[in-house]
This record gives C-alpha cells, sequence and structure tokens, in this order.
C-alpha cells in the first residue's frame, strides 16, 4: 500500500521516587540519587573527581552563587536518575567551577531559573536569557578555537544545554542539540570513538572523554524511540559478558551497558527494515540472522541477570530498584527485537502479552515502593515545590509503548492507570503528554469496539467469563509519531498511519494538549 497525505531513612523510607520534589529542608531525600554514596562511581584514570575542586574560578555574583549551591546540593543528585553518573556526580561539578560556559548552564537547570523563564519574573527573565546567551556566544568560541580541551568543554555544555531544553518543553532545540552533540564526540579523539565511526560504551570510564560519551549515548538510546535521529549511532561494548563465557554480570554498570548496547543494536535493525519496506524490498538473510542474535543475547542477559541479582531483585530494598527498571527496559527490548523487522506488522504484537504484563506490573511496583514517601514529605511539609527531571531512562516509555503496541484492552488500560499520575520527565519523555497521545490513541483504535473510554473498564469487567475479542486489524493503527514542539507552550501535533477502505494508508495528524 502507497502511503498517501491528508490534513493534518527505614528501608522505605530511603526508596526512590520517581515524581521528585525539591526540598527546602536541606536533608538528604528519597529523589532520584538516593544511592550516591552507597554505590560509588567507578575509578578512571582521569577521573574528574581525582581532582575535583567545588570552589570556583569563575566569578559569580550573589544569585548565580545561590542557584551555583542548589545545583551543587540538589539537581546534580537528581539528575541522572536511579542509576549513577559520572558525569553529573563529577565531571559537571568540576568544570562548573573552571569555566564560565559550563557554569551558565548548569545554574540554568535550577527551577528557580525555570520559573524565570517561563515568564513568572519579567526582570529574572530578561537577566537569566542573557546570562544563557553569553554561554551560548561562550560555547561558540570554544567551538571556533577547536582544540581537544574546546571540543571538550563545548560536549560538556551541550549536553546540559539540551536537559535544559527538554525542562522547557523545548524537544525540537534539545534533540537539535543532541544530534550536534553526538557529531562532535569523534572530535573528542577519544578511544571511546573507533575507526568506523562506532562509539565504545565500557564497564570501567578511563577518561573524562569516555564519561562524556557514555552520558550522550545513554541519552541518546532512550530518545530514539520519540526522536529518529539522521545518522544511525553504532555502539559498542568493551565488554564480553554476552559472550557466553560468563554466569554473572560482574556489576550492575555492566548489565545496564548491554542493554543499552541491545537496544541500539535493535534501533539500527528496525531503521534498515523501515528503509527496505519503503522502496520496496523483502527482508534479507542478513536481518534475519540479525534479529535472531539480538534475541539470543536478550536471553543471555535474562540468564545472566537473574543470576546475579534474583535474590535482590524480588525483594522490596531500595537495591531492587535499579533491577527493577532493568527488567522493565529488557521486557520492552524483547518485544521489540522481536518485531522490528516487521514494524508496520500491527498483529506482531499479540504474541507479547506476558512481555506487556511485566511491563506494567513492576512499573506499579516502582511506583508504589515511592508513594507512602511521597504522601509522608508533602504532609510534614519537607517537600513544597517539584523538581521532576531526569536525564536517563525510567518508566514513561515502557507505559507509553504498551498502550501504543499491546492491544488486550485490560492490559493496555492498567498501563494507561499507572502512567496517568506520572508528572515527571525523562529526558526527552514528558509523562503528562506520553499519557494524552497514549490516551487518545485507545479512542481512535478502539471506537465503536469495546463500549468503554480509555480511563473505564467496566465494560469489559462484564466479559470476564468469556475471552475479550481481539482488536481487529482494521481498527489499529501504526508509525504513532510526534511532532518535536519548539515550546511547552501550545498543542502537541502528533500522527500515525491507519489503513483506508480502499487500502491505502494515509497519514493523519491532530492536535492533543499535555494532560495537567
Amino acid at each position: 500500500m502507497n502511503p498517501i497525505r491528508t490534513s493534518r531513612a527505614g528501608k522505605r523510607s530511603t526508596r526512590s521516587r520517581l515524581g521528585c520534589r525539591t526540598c527546602n529542608t536541606g536533608r538528604a531525600c528519597d529523589g532520584y540519587g538516593v544511592w550516591d554514596s552507597k554505590h560509588p562511581l567507578p575509578s578512571t584514570t582521569k577521573s574528574p573527581s581525582q581532582h575535583m575542586n567545588p570552589s570556583c574560578s569563575v566569578s559569580r555574583d550573589r544569585h548565580t552563587q545561590l542557584y551555583f549551591d542548589w545545583f551543587v546540593t540538589r539537581a546534580r543528585k537528581k539528575i541522572p536518575g536511579i542509576f549513577a553518573s559520572e558525569f553529573w556526580d563529577t565531571l559537571v561539578l568540576q568544570h562548573s567551577g573552571e569555566c564560565s560556559p559550563i557554569l551558565t548552564s548548569g545554574i540554568g537547570l535550577c527551577p528557580q531559573i525555570g520559573n524565570a523563564l517561563a515568564g513568572r519574573h519579567a526582570r529574572k527573565r530578561e537577566l537569566h536569557i542573557a546570562a544563557l546567551q553569553r554561554g551560548h556566544i561562550s560555547v561558540q568560541h570554544h567551538l571556533v578555537t577547536g582544540n581537544k580541551e574546546s571540543i571538550r568543554i563545548v560536549t560538556i555544555s551541550c549536553l546540559i544545554f539540551i536537559c535544559l531544553e527538554f525542562m522547557r518543553g523545548n524537544i525540537k532545540t534539545g534533540a537539535d542539540h543532541l544530534q550536534n552533540g553526538l557529531n562532535l564526540l569523534p572530535l573528542l579523539n577519544s578511544p571511546s570513538c573507533l575507526g568506523d565511526g562506532a562509539l565504545v560504551l565500557k564497564a570501567h570510564n578511563e577518561s573524562i572523554e569516555d564519561v562524556v560519551t557514555e552520558a550522550f549515548l545513554r541519552l541518546c538510546v532512550y530518545s530514539a524511540r520519540f526522536h529518529r535521529f539522521p545518522r544511525n549511532i553504532s555502539i559498542v561494548t568493551q565488554d564480553d559478558a554476552l559472550s557466553g563465557q560468563s554466569r554473572s554480570f560482574p556489576t550492575l554498570a555492566v548489565a545496564r551497558l548491554h542493554l543499552d548496547e541491545l537496544f541500539n543494536r535493535i534501533h539500527r535493525l528496525e531503521a534498515d527494515a523501515r528503509q527496505l519496506q519503503a522502496l520496496p524490498c523483502s527482508i534479507t538473510t542478513t536481518m534475519l540472522q540479525n534479529q535472531r542474535r539480538i534475541q539470543k543475547d536478550l536471553d543471555c542477559w535474562l540468564s545472566l541477570f537473574k543470576h546475579s541479582y534474583e535474590d535482590i531483585a524480588n525483594n522490596d530494598s531500595e537495591e531492587s530498584l535499579p533491577l527493577t527498571l532493568l527488567r522493565i527496559h529488557h521486557a520492552m527490548a524483547y518485544v521489540m527485537a522481536g518485531t522490528c523487522i516487521a514494524p508496520s506488522d500491527e498483529l506482531a504484537y499479540d504474541l507479547f502479552k506476558s512481555s506487556f504484563d511485566s511491563v506494567v506490573s513492576l512499573s506499579d511496583h516502582i511506583l508504589e515502593a515511592a508513594a507512602s514517601v511521597m504522601a509522608a514529605d508533602i504532609i510534614c511539609g519537607a517537600c513544597t515545590e517539584k523538581f521532576s527531571f531526569s536525564a536517563d531512562m525510567g518508566i514513561i516509555l515502557p507505559l507509553y509503548y504498551t498502550i501504543l503496541k499491546c492491544r488486550c484492552p485490560v492490559t493496555r488500560r492498567r498501563a494507561l492507570k499507572v502512567l496517568l499520575p506520572v508528572s515527571h520527565q525523562e529526558g526527552i519523555w514528558n509523562g503528562p503528554l506520553a499519557a494524552a497521545i497514549a490516551c487518545r490513541v485507545i479512542q481512535i483504535e478502539e471506537e465503536g469496539y469495546y463500549g468503554c473510554s480509555p480511563i473505564e473498564d467496566h465494560p469489559l469487567e462484564s466479559l470476564i467469563d468469556a475471552p475479550i475479542p481481539t482488536l481487529p486489524e482494521s481498527h489499529r493503527i501504526s508509525g504513532v509519531f510526534i511532532d518535536p514542539p519548539e515550546s511547552s507552550t501550545g498543542d502537541i501535533i502528533w500522527g500515525y498511519r491507519r489503513a483506508q477502505e480502499n487500502g491505502q494508508l494515509a497519514i493523519l495528524q491532530e492536535s492533543v494538549k499535555a494532560f495537567k
């Protein structure tokens, strides 16, 4: 079919919270980064922590110092997410004390500045925009200089500005910055960049360049389902855990590293399949072999994971939360790997209901773990102002993917109920926006079929003693995409493909507002 275009403290008290809030008490809270002191970063030969000095050689006024202090004590620990990040924990702090562009971009992540940029304080807005513009100019100067130290400063500043743009809702600008930053990585002349253009993820970072590369690739891998970058990034690991020689993962970081690489392989294989589909051409034998290797490696990953962490993963301790998050993403990767060479075959997803159920149950477990702590902190007044941004993987994408691709009406409604209260942002993924689009997808696909809205399941309960009919292929849509917004104001344009009565595929677009 040829597409046609149409119009448009105790264990419970120290659990991680996904919708974390800014704490005015100065105490260590349960937000992202709660394991900061318990899970030390890997040692490196040129680690910033070896010579990190929070005192700054760059001059600061009183307001800048206030924002910098907030960044050091709060944002730096929350932005990395559940997993430790040497980029945020040491590298940004060290270079903020030595380099004006990094200082400027770093303090831009403070919520006070976010409020000013949102227009709540006109005079402060002008001052902060001027400061950020000076930071951009300074970054351009380093880019023109072109030496390795200058490129290092540019890439560090670039990644911080990416997060700032995502926080402000400027998704398109942030995605453009991310693509530009990825293009700069080879200029670092790092051992992390191979001659064929592939980028290496290391179990133990050995240089500042390795730290920067890891931070960019983490953000890129998690953003790839939202935004298809013009250039396919190839990631390889400098570790042989999946070679069949190992019985367990040496560290949690290595388990995460291999899962990131597997996601990258899936994204690249799916991109190749889409390219052939557009020609149109048949899937090649090589692509089928690549798919089988990915699936085999995913099975190996799960076996090593269970052997390494099953005892911890099945308990309710704080240590289980990053493990639970990896299990969620493995379940999603398993579905993606099984469907990547036929991206337009929406019936193929019906074979993976158990994986979708796992995503929902495990995501609900993570949110439950944080709920009691959040409620207690709000009641006692310890946390009053939202700070809800993470630059790493979380639960928004897996839940969103489940709602779009799982056509079991019960499972997708369970996923939507888990996603609806999620108000935070994970890199490029915004919880309220993902929930709004997911809800609309259910409305479009199920219109006139199940007889209930996306947030209701009463008519479905009447079918409890009878099999719930599967949503017919004619009701399903495919190729859901979001037009990256330029700002957080106004409606968001999203689109999808749907077969028409004449058999042709129509590309339809409509606008939606993120849920409040």
